[in-house]
């Protein structure tokens, strides 16, 4: 008579024809038991993880409405994880013989592939110990790693979560109240000190020079936005200020993709798991980009400029931005307050400058709208790159760099007779 074998049988593992190896049995302990931890892990977390976990990767320590939707649904997620892991824990249990014995059989396969993994392992960290050793100081902060120590040490925030000083809402009677929004640039990335900024550096001038009137610049600037997110802040903050004069720093890569609604949406878990490592490894920082310059170079991916380039190409993305302008224009409107739309160029290739085109578009908006433009790039060009960039490493204005526009501006508000 003959018994059918199945995971679950309670016959002993030691009337087997083949000896099962300590191998065998530590692997299976390993691999169970670590899908037990990580289980527990994954499911605690989903749990307990708090939005202020996430704040700390953040600049201004505010989330937007799309990233406290993405953390929620994250967290869904890896607690959907965690029971898998469990899951599958119970079931290696379950049929532990069955699994033993395939263990047993594959053990130099195995074996192998564990001793691969380990060193593969510790040679990893060992190059990141390294990096992270023999890089300067000041180096690291020029690369997305190291800018979370670069904000502990230089950055400070007001109430509001942004780079300035605190304003109160009412505005005297001789004051000239002007908020600036805008992305990394109006922020001063890389920039150590906020008043080195081009909308304080204006602030100063405008009150160096001013006799009766008391100048306030508000620093609204935030890393990584774009115009869309700008007026939300116009809206939902910087309106409360009662500004007389509203100063928009726009870059090109402000200029959003028109036509991403007609294509499929990347996985948010892995755009969250990428900037999660490019801002907590160097190695891995460095090896996205080495592989994306190699595929830049094979011409299977376009450079991060050309993919600007193109979004400026399309018609429906001209249309689209359009909009945002429009909206500006209406907002200042409501608020008896003058626009001024300051138009900041890349600083890359400044001698042979291959975006004419987009910032004669964004102008050409302006004087649509009824906007009044700055275009700085005439004033860049007049200088060396390597004099007003951070470093060759970061291609953000410096100090110098912020002085120039500061200047630019100035001379622009004193030519509008918005400013005495």
């Amino acid at each position: 008579m003959t018994t059918q074998k199945t995971c679950g049988t309670v016959r002993k593992l030691q009337k087997t024809k083949t000896k099962i190896t300590n191998f065998a049995v530590f692997f299976y302990k390993f691999v169970t038991y670590s899908l037990l931890l990580i289980g527990i892990l994954l499911v605690l977390t989903g749990y307990f993880l708090k939005e202020s976990f996430f704040l700390k990767y953040t600049i201004n320590n505010k989330l937007t409405d799309a990233a406290l939707d993405t953390i929620n649904n994250f967290k869904i997620f890896i607690t959907v994880m965690g029971f898998v892991a469990l899951a599958i824990f119970f079931f290696f249990k379950y049929c532990k013989r069955s699994i033993l014995r395939f263990i047993n059989e594959k053990r130099v396969f195995l074996q192998n592939l564990t001793i691969i993994i380990l060193t593969m392992l510790i040679f990893t960290v060992l190059l990141e110990l390294v990096i992270r050793a023999v890089l300067p100081e000041e180096v690291k902060y020029n690369f997305i790693p190291g800018q979370k120590d670069f904000n502990k040490k230089y950055v400070s925030l007001n109430r509001e979560g942004y780079r300035d000083r605190e304003y109160p809402h009412y505005k005297g009677e001789s004051a000239i109240r002007i908020v600036g929004l805008g992305d990394s640039f109006a922020f001063g990335v890389g920039v150590k000190n906020a008043n080195d900024t081009y909308l304080k550096k204006l602030e100063s001038l405008l009150n160096k020079n001013s006799k009766n009137m008391t100048y306030e610049v508000l620093n609204f600037g935030k890393p990584g936005i774009d115009t869309a997110y700008e007026i939300k802040i116009l809206k939902n903050e910087a309106l409360r200020y009662k500004p007389d004069i509203i100063v928009i720093g726009y870059v090109l890569n402000d200029f959003n993709d028109g036509e991403a609604g007609n294509r499929e949406k990347t996985n948010a878990y892995a755009i969250w798991f990428d900037i999660y490592m490019q801002r907590s490894s160097y190695l891995y920082y460095f090896g996205n980009k080495g592989i994306s310059r190699a595929l830049e170079i094979l011409g299977i991916k376009k450079s991060y400029y050309n993919t600007i380039k193109g979004l400026f190409s399309s018609e429906t993305s001209r249309q689209f931005n359009k909009l945002y302008f429009k909206e500006l224009k209406e907002i200042s409107n409501e608020n008896n307050a003058t626009l001024v739309l300051v138009v900041f160029p890349f600083i890359y290739k400044l001698d042979n400058y291959p975006f004419v085109g987009a910032n004669n578009f964004i102008k050409e908006v302006g004087t649509e709208y009824g906007i009044e433009v700055l275009d700085l790039l005439p004033y860049f060009q007049s200088r060396n790159e390597e004099d007003v960039i951070v470093s060759k490493f970061d291609p953000h204005p410096n100090e110098i760099g912020h002085k120039i526009a500061a200047d630019a501006i100035y001379e622009k508000l004193i030519k509008l007779k918005l400013v005495q």
